[in-house]
């Protein structure tokens, strides 16, 4: 069976958005305010990192209620990139064991459009959120956004590197954690590095936040929801 075009890759993307329930649209997205925020890295560690408290909780979901259209786009964004991919499985598994096609180049560029219209939808609301905060807050949290992938102790996720620094904290985590493990000493140049990350003021400042604010936040974010959605 030969590979499908990019039009049935999008018909099929359309009939798994038809299915849904046809009450949700982009102006009644199934998604409360800060189940969004989640979703776009605005999480309560996040915040705590940021110096937020549990009062930026509340600027934030009142920035998302405001931002309802784009929590909506945001949705049918994520759902039509989730029924793309699974679109082009479906292709993939029914065309294992066919030469290449043609077609082939359309659906996997397809594809990368409906990834690419989530990320931007994420953008937006993400941006969208953070609006209220003073700079200095809303600067801290978006980096901690963007270093969310690394394996590093969250409050690290404050500071600014390129992948080379944050592929060293990483491995002389790693590191450390090993070498606790098996009780060795842990080399210098692994402990120099994260000594010199951990006396940094930004993360300092994020460890004592998370410390001092993390429970609040975190309850806030539930209560909110709660509340926003008994509303």
């Amino acid at each position: 069976m030969s590979p499908l075009s990019l039009a049935t890759v999008a018909t099929l993307a359309l009939r798994s958005l038809s299915s849904l329930d046809p009450a949700v649209s982009v102006s009644n997205p199934p998604l409360a305010p800060l189940d969004a925020a989640g979703m776009v890295g605005v999480t309560p560690e996040a915040i705590a990192c940021a110096g937020g408290t549990a009062g930026s909780v509340v600027q934030i979901e009142s920035q998302l209620v405001e931002a309802s259209g784009l929590i909506g786009e945001l949705w049918s964004a994520v759902e039509a990139d989730d029924a793309a991919v699974g679109s082009y499985r479906e292709i993939a598994l029914r065309s294992w064991a066919e030469p290449s096609h043609p077609d082939d180049v359309q659906i996997v560029s397809g594809v990368a459009a409906a990834h690419a219209a989530a990320e931007a939808a994420r953008a937006n609301v993400r941006t969208a959120a953070v609006a209220s905060l003073p700079d200095a807050p809303r600067a801290a949290l978006l980096r901690h956004i963007a270093n969310a992938h690394w394996r590093v102790p969250t409050e690290f996720k404050v500071l600014e590197g390129d992948v080379a620094f944050w592929s060293d904290v990483q491995s002389a985590i790693i590191a450390e954690r090993r070498a606790q493990r098996l009780g060795v000493p842990l080399a210098d140049e692994h402990g120099s590095l994260l000594s010199s990350i951990r006396s940094d003021p930004a993360v300092q400042l994020a460890k004592a936040g998370l410390d001092a604010n993390l429970a609040a936040i975190s309850a806030a974010f539930v209560e909110t929801d709660v509340v926003g959605g008994d509303e």
